[in-house]
């Protein structure tokens, strides 16, 4: 049953990867592919609304204060832009028109799943408005059947897991081979002790780069697809960390939480001459220098945000001096980072 109302309202948390990239699905066939993330208190906000004509209305005022109006959905998928929007509308067998604005509270090409945060909370609001025939994991599959036909792409898969899952220090786990696509969650049972630990001492900076996670992507799946050594063993050595961190956290060894991510920085620069770059090693250097214990670009790299993880009883220090130069800091806030949806 549709919704007589006609609004949805859904908040989408972003996500930060402690461990990623093995989820790059090609090695996951061969290898299976293992991360630990959190969804974190920073949103994309979407309001989808029901129209009486059969025009859509697509908005996004951190970008531009001008909407762009379309007939129908022929019309949208004509335009590359707008490529995505118009096969979530397909796949979702949607015909009426619609408003659909969202807004991004962090910066475009942060690195923390604002794309697919997109293709999720579309998603979840044209349920909803549709009377919820589909279930999270449902939408989650189509979220990546329609990225890899809207932006030709075919890379990892936690960016659209990752929004639909509970808040908390999550373990994603899939097998090679897995047809047809299943992962394995946990949500890591962590003392109040070790979550206010992370949440005290990891810090994000935004280095004001923004970049499209393509760029890398592609290099790694190139690379991995050519079975260059560096490339295949820096992606198995990042699965084995996922699994390492998970026993660390469960243990609160907090004590081997910042080795542990300086090992996973070391692998992930192995994927790709691309992964870093001259003002991310400054600023690596410069965190180190200022209480950081260990850092890393969450995402593929190339730009967007890095984590830094404090040493204990620095991170004030550690973020005065990164916003002294400048940069954005932001604390994760893991506590109720999931994802809301409301009917108007």
């Amino acid at each position: 049953m549709r919704n007589e109302r006609g609004t949805a309202r859904v908040r989408v948390p972003l996500r930060v990867d402690f461990v990623g990239m093995s989820d790059l699905r090609p090695f996951c066939d061969d290898y299976g592919g293992a991360v630990l993330n959190a969804n974190i208190a920073r949103w994309l906000q979407v309001r989808v609304t029901i129209r009486q004509d059969a025009r859509l209305v697509v908005s996004a005022p951190d970008i531009s204060l001008d909407p762009r109006e379309y007939e129908n959905v022929e019309a949208l998928a004509d335009d590359s832009d707008a490529a995505l929007t118009a096969e979530i509308l397909k796949a979702l067998e949607w015909t009426q028109g619609l408003d659909i604005q969202t807004y991004l509270e962090m910066p475009r090409g942060a690195g923390l799943g604002s794309s697919s945060a997109y293709t999720v909370g579309l998603l979840v609001a044209i349920n909803a408005l549709k009377g919820y025939p589909r279930t999270n994991m449902e939408l989650a599959a189509m979220a990546m059947d329609i990225e890899e036909r809207a932006l030709h792409v075919h890379y990892g898969w936690q960016d659209q897991i990752s929004p639909l899952l509970p808040a908390g220090l999550r373990f994603l786990e899939v097998s090679k081979r897995a047809a047809p696509f299943q992962f394995q969650f946990e949500r890591l049972p962590t003392s109040e002790q070790t979550i206010e630990t992370v949440e005290r001492r990891a810090l994000l900076c935004f280095t004001g780069a923004s970049r499209s996670a393509g760029v890398v992507l592609r290099d790694v799946l190139d690379r991995f697809t050519a079975r260059e050594p560096a490339t295949v063993n820096a992606l198995r050595k990042l699965s084995d960390m996922a699994r390492v961190l998970r026993v660390a956290l469960i243990s609160d060894d907090m004590a081997a939480v910042g080795p542990i991510l300086t090992e996973t920085w070391a692998a992930h620069c192995a994927l790709s001459p691309a992964v870093t770059t001259r003002q991310i090693d400054y600023l690596l250097s410069f965190g180190a220098e200022n209480g950081a214990e260990a850092g890393r670009v969450c995402g593929a790299g190339g730009g967007g945000t890095l984590m830094f993880w404090s040493r204990d009883g620095r991170d004030y220090l550690l973020r005065q001096a990164l916003i002294s130069q400048g940069y954005q800091v932001f604390r994760l806030g893991l506590d109720g980072a999931a994802l809301g949806c409301w009917l108007e």
